[in-house]
């Protein structure tokens, strides 16, 4: 049961890792589409409103690098996490495998004795 909820876990943090992931594509992509905006606007208004929006323009993008780094932060724990997980597993079948391997050869002495 035990490896099924660690396999279940993974699974779960693999799939958090692609949400995220396309998160931060539509983020990167979003910041691009605006950076286009912003050049245009820049070269057709000239005047205090062209300025104010593109001082509009600018401060959203600032907002958006601070998400775009909180989501590549979860991605990289997510990821540390997911390679924890994997490490833990392997220790666990480890330690059940040594675990059988005493148990055999403890009945095999009682067995031969």
């Amino acid at each position: 049961m035990t490896g099924n909820m660690q396999q279940s876990d993974a699974r779960l943090t693999k799939n958090g890792i692609e949400s995220l992931n396309q998160a931060r594509s539509e983020i990167v992509k979003s910041r691009k589409h605006v950076e286009t905006l912003k050049d245009v606007l820049r070269s057709k208004y000239k005047g205090g409103d062209g300025a104010a929006y593109g001082e509009l323009l600018r401060l959203w993008d600032e907002k958006c690098a601070i998400v775009q780094r909180n989501v590549e932060d979860m991605i990289d724990k997510l990821g540390g996490s997911r390679q924890t997980q994997a490490r833990t597993q392997a220790a666990a079948m480890d330690s059940i495998a040594q675990g059988s391997a005493t148990s055999q050869a403890v009945f095999d002495a009682l067995k031969n004795a």
